[in-house]
């Protein structure tokens, strides 16, 4: 197993053909993010053993029910559950209440700051796994809502493959939610697919985020029966 980079900085995994990618889950996190962009069972579970973790476990991307044989066969249990929702983009949408804009380099550490304080530990993506996620689609943005004294209270990661819009990431500051600042977002994101020629958007979330359910779901999407779920391997036992 050849390995590329430095841990925990994210690195390279690769073992001929085979080739996978691992990262810290987020940046508070024991656990690992590992990520199959070719190879088998066998190559999956040795790339996982092989991130220099200590402790925790190494975790999946959401995987929908038909893509998990490898994981399995790679030895990864079922660990956390994710709903997923969808929108027809062709129907019609509300135009943002609050201006939102083109999120500036330098708001990406006030992303991260809001990222912490909006969501628990296990769910905070960190510094690398937002930019991960904007780097996941071939087209995609950085959304932000600012308060009235300039300061960013919110964002969004939004990007577009193909026919299919993909709101990656939606996140509001606690001291300033209940005032519009998410659905505006929420909204935006919605026209940035459109006018990119995408028919669906698609999101995820965890099940008990309730708040987020009720906002998706009073602006259009609805919710898909089948979810996604996160894998993982057990790697708490060493040292």
């Amino acid at each position: 197993m050849k390995m590329r980079g430095n841990w925990p900085g994210p690195i390279t995994l690769r073992r001929g053909w085979s080739l996978a990618t691992a990262r810290p889950w987020n940046d508070e996190s024991p656990n690992a993010h590992l990520r199959v962009i070719r190879g088998t069972g066998d190559f999956l579970r040795d790339a996982a053993l092989a991130i220099p973790i200590k402790g925790g476990s190494v975790l999946s991307p959401p995987l929908a029910a038909g893509s998990t044989s490898m994981w399995e066969q790679a030895g990864f249990q079922p660990h956390l559950v994710l709903d997923m929702f969808q929108r027809d983009l062709l129907a019609r949408q509300a135009a943002p209440a609050i201006p939102v804009v083109t999120g500036e380099e330098a708001e990406w550490a006030r992303a991260a700051e809001i990222d912490r304080a909006a969501f628990e530990s296990l769910w905070r993506l960190g510094t690398a796994g937002l930019k991960e996620a904007l780097a996941a689609t071939p087209t995609s943005s950085f959304l932000t809502v600012r308060s009235d004294t300039g300061e960013t209270t919110g964002f969004a990661i939004v990007g577009a493959g193909s026919s299919t819009g993909y709101l990656q990431r939606v996140a509001v500051d606690p001291a300033h939610t209940r005032q519009g600042y998410g659905r505006a977002l929420v909204r935006a994101s919605l026209g940035w697919a459109r006018s990119r020629g995408c028919r669906t958007m698609l999101l995820n979330t965890q099940p008990d985020n309730e708040p987020a359910g009720r906002l998706y779901e009073d602006e259009g999407f609805t919710r898909v029966v089948a979810g996604l779920v996160i894998w993982s391997l057990n790697r708490q036992g060493e040292t």
